[in-house]
């Protein structure tokens, strides 16, 4: 396995990660979410949406890239959970890596630096939500401890799609395993 390292993401990264975000959704949905929402994404204007979120002194979004070779090869977002009254509980938005980085255990050292990133910085439990029907994915936050707490409905480009929540009640323990 090639080295690679995790960081912060910087708005010069915004064209790069709108590229991981949308490959790796045409990687990881096909088949999971409808043809006509995936052919919608358009990478210029995810770049656009990406670098007036780092400009926004409102968004506390904690963003972080892989990168590999000079590469950018993974993207994450994390922060505050959205649908949680807990103030101490975050979430891991989003975590993608492109297919050739899969299988390395990078994910799992990404998902461990992102949570140890927001116990630093004070939640206590953690969440994240996947599509229902994403196996690879679920199978993952289950082989990192997560518990299946709750079902949903994630809306997206005018879809519904079901989606479940795994949750740790104690990061710590994620983080330790690193």
């Amino acid at each position: 396995m090639k080295p690679y390292k995790i960081r912060r993401a910087r708005v010069t990264d915004a064209g790069d990660i709108a590229r991981v975000r949308i490959t790796g959704w045409w990687q990881s949905y096909k088949g999971l979410m409808p043809d006509e929402l995936l052919n919608k994404l358009d990478i210029e204007a995810d770049t656009t949406r990406l670098r007036e979120a780092f400009a926004d002194k409102e968004n506390k979004s904690l963003r972080f890239v892989v990168e590999q070779a000079g590469k950018i090869i993974g993207m994450g977002a994390c922060g505050k959970a959205r649908q949680s009254e807990d103030a101490k509980r975050g979430e891991v938005y989003a975590i993608y890596l492109l297919d050739e980085a899969k299988g390395q255990g990078i994910g799992t050292k990404f998902m461990r630096e992102m949570v140890g990133v927001l116990m630093a910085n004070g939640f206590e439990s953690l969440q994240v939500c996947v599509l229902e029907s994403n196996a690879p994915a679920r199978k993952f936050y289950e082989k990192l401890g997560g518990r299946l707490a709750g079902k949903g409905v994630f809306q997206y480009g005018g879809f519904e799609m079901a989606d479940v929540t795994y949750v740790w009640e104690d990061i710590g323990a994620l983080v330790k395993e690193a």
